[in-house]
């Protein structure tokens, strides 16, 4: 996906990313999931307060890495 197919500004890409990062979690599972014995997961979350005061997906985010025991 190209972004001048898509025709995001900043904003709505960072939604469209978080968006597409919980409709492929089998994907995030498969990668978080790796037999590692000290595993540390750090977020950068970016400024966008869009992501944290209309949607729910880093709340789900992060509930789904505590899920995973992270």
């Amino acid at each position: 996906m190209e972004d001048e197919d898509l025709k995001f500004g900043p904003n709505g890409g960072l939604v469209f990313c978080m968006e597409y990062l919980m409709e492929n979690t089998d994907w995030l599972k498969e990668v978080v999931g790796e037999e590692l014995d000290e595993d540390y997961i750090i977020l950068d979350c970016p400024g966008q307060i869009e992501l944290y005061t209309h949607m729910n997906v880093i709340k789900k985010l992060v509930e789904l890495l505590h899920g995973l025991d992270f």
